[in-house]
């Protein structure tokens, strides 16, 4: 496993994903089309990861463990953008949390707890997003070493 290697392919697939995850954050906030661009950006998502196992192959000459790594790298970073953003909006008060806070007696407290569950929700969405890139990468590698 050569980590120069899995940085060198792995860089413009990282770059891809964080754009998506701050046009996907920036167009959230739309309310009507939020929920459209988050199945959008998954899908999009899942293609960025697809591409970093099956060009990693076919350009970088990866094989299972450098795309699983790949896709680690991808994923770690992109949650932990993801996190960064999550926790921003909802201190900022464009949350579920900031409106618990604003609209309920004590609403401190129920703030409080709203923005614990947020943080909480973000962390296993970056563990479980982590786990889908490291097996969408191996899958596009997969792929690419059995084409003939």
């Amino acid at each position: 496993m050569d980590f120069k290697k899995i940085w060198e392919g792995s860089k413009i697939p990282i770059i891809a994903m964080l754009v998506l995850t701050v046009v996907t954050a920036a167009l959230g906030l739309i309310p009507v089309i939020g929920v459209l661009i988050g199945l959008l950006a998954f899908v999009v998502g899942l293609g960025i990861n697809f591409w970093l196992g099956y060009n990693g192959v076919k350009q970088f000459k990866f094989d299972y463990v450098d795309s699983a790594a790949g896709g680690a790298i991808l994923g770690v970073v992109n949650g932990i953008l993801s996190l960064i953003i999550g926790m921003a909006l909802s201190m900022a008060g464009i949350s579920a949390s900031a409106a618990a806070m604003a609209n309920t007696p004590g609403g401190a407290a129920v703030g409080a707890l709203a923005a614990g569950i947020v943080f909480a929700a973000l962390v296993t969405g970056a563990i479980i997003g982590t786990v889908i890139a490291i097996v969408v990468a191996v899958i596009g590698a997969a792929v690419a070493l059995n084409m003939k």
